[in-house]
């Protein structure tokens, strides 16, 4: 017998569905019985195994701030990662090339990436899930601009800084998405006591407050 989720889409052998989603973590009442009739398309299987590999990817949370023609504007992220330590510190980060935040990034070949503790819920709410082109994200908070004109966020949930530029023009086009390089040229932790937020985490929590 076949349980599917109603969320996520995984799929669930056994007499009965599971307490909890492995993938999306929501209760058994989301899943329903799929009629034995109904068979899965391998090239469908497969696609959703690598959806289901995929998550268990470690990812944090962020903030990715840039400006362009005196606006300012910013991304929830989770793909930003360090590459190299020498001689320059050198990050990846992944931009959906459609957002405004990637517009910014193209054309001034800078940006900051503001680091997210476990308390930082309300900014990615308030920067993901519309566009800084319909919107002001940083109406009624405080931040201040790196020596790049890209704004740090000063507000609780943000954990420390990396201040960047585009190195050597490495911007890659992968699909749906850019995969840019770049160098860090100034950084700073302002809590070090907090942990960094997950992607994990924040899937689990974002909606308890």
């Amino acid at each position: 017998m076949k349980w599917k989720c109603k969320v996520c889409g995984y799929i669930h052998e056994g007499v009965e569905p599971p307490e909890e989603c492995p993938i999306c973590h929501q209760g058994k009442e989301v899943f329903e019985k799929i009629a034995e009739a109904i068979t899965i398309d391998s090239a469908e299987a497969k696609k959703q195994g690598i959806k289901n590999a995929i998550r268990k990817l470690s990812y944090g949370m962020y903030i990715v701030t840039s400006h362009q023609k005196g606006k300012i504007n910013g991304q929830a992220a989770n793909t930003v990662f360090q590459i190299s330590s020498e001689p320059s510190v050198i990050i990846g980060f992944g931009m959906v090339k459609t957002n405004y935040t990637a517009e910014m990034i193209l054309e001034t070949k800078t940006f900051a990436v503001n680091i997210l503790g476990i308390d930082g819920q309300g900014l990615v709410r308030k920067f993901g899930y519309r566009s800084g082109r319909d919107t002001d994200k940083f109406e009624k908070l405080n931040y201040k601009l790196d020596e790049q004109n890209n704004p740090l966020i000063e507000e609780k949930g943000v954990i420390g800084y990396l201040s960047c530029k585009v190195y050597n023009n490495q911007i890659i086009d992968c699909g749906d998405h850019w995969m840019v390089l770049a160098e860090v040229i100034e950084g700073m932790v302002n809590d070090s006591e907090n942990y960094m937020m997950s992607y994990e985490f924040f899937r689990k929590t974002k909606d308890q407050n």
